[in-house]
């Protein structure tokens, strides 16, 4: 049986007509679908992030926090209604205790039969409340991008557009260029998708947020600081080993950057010569 997994939420909000409006993004893939390592076997199961317009009225990109949770109420009585026409006959009736069985969905690890209704309207109710905006997640290192597919070349061509892939750096920018596209796309067959550059750690941090008192929003500062170690940056340090990647930890001072800087010296002297700290100059929010 093939069936859809959820794993995470990352829902984004803006602001139009002096009321937030939410894009439920959502990390999922199918159950039969993994990725290939590097040695050409099975990876982990294959997941993307992607704008979950399906539980929004007409297949909008966004709506107000109450079309939202609306759009999943309405799923799951369309559900039952069609439940209720198919299967007249059987003795299993709709239950939304196994509400995953019945749309072929599974969350929580909890399998398509232990996914009930209450799990996904909640999950959908957290999304909105923990929404951030495009400026946040890119405080994150979290990039929002806009795309249409290869499959839509031909019907773009064919109205004298272009494929493109844009990144908006605000919601605001998000709004205008969503509703851009609507109108541009409404009587054609051209698609387009909005989805999330996000790594395991970027999404852990942001999350964190959520829950850390100690972790708040700085104001807009228009430099920050890393630690650059051997053409990357450092993330973190454990009592095992020191992390580093493409995105790094950013630091509000230039004196802070420079202890830990001071404490990856002693503890990794043979790369004393290939640590700096870098100083970066972009306008962006930093949680602490």
């Amino acid at each position: 049986m093939s069936y859809e997994i959820i794993y995470d939420k990352l829902f984004i909000k803006a602001e139009k007509n002096n009321q937030v409006v939410i894009f439920p993004t959502i990390e999922s893939g199918s159950n039969n679908c993994y990725d290939v390592n590097r040695f050409g076997k099975s990876g982990r199961r294959a997941r993307d992030w992607n704008n979950c317009t399906h539980i929004l009225m007409a297949g909008n990109q966004y709506g107000t926090i109450e079309e939202v949770l609306a759009g999943v109420q309405k799923w799951r009585d369309d559900t039952e209604e069609g439940y209720k026409s198919y299967s007249s006959s059987s003795e299993t009736p709709y239950d939304d205790d196994s509400f995953g069985w019945h749309v072929s969905l599974s969350m929580n690890s909890k399998g398509c039969a232990g996914t009930s209704f209450k799990s996904v309207k909640n999950f959908y109710q957290i999304g909105c409340d923990n929404a951030l905006s495009v400026e946040q997640l890119k405080g994150f290192g979290i990039n929002v991008r806009v795309y249409t597919s290869f499959y839509s070349n031909e019907d773009l061509l064919k109205i004298g557009q272009e494929p493109f892939t844009l990144y908006p750096s605000t919601s605001e920018e998000l709004i205008k260029i969503v509703d851009e596209k609507t109108e541009l796309f409404k009587d054609t067959n051209v698609n387009f998708y909005i989805t999330l550059g996000v790594s395991d750690f970027t999404l852990k941090n942001a999350k964190a947020s959520f829950t850390s008192k100690k972790s708040t929003l700085q104001p807009l500062v228009s430099e920050f600081f890393k630690i650059k170690i051997l053409g990357s940056y450092f993330i973190k340090r454990s009592s095992r080993m020191v992390t580093r990647g493409n995105e790094g930890k950013k630091f509000l001072t230039e004196k802070s950057a420079n202890k830990v800087l001071a404490e990856l010296k002693v503890r990794l002297p043979n790369y004393i010569d290939e640590m700096s700290v870098e100083k970066i100059e972009l306008d962006t929010p930093i949680y602490l």
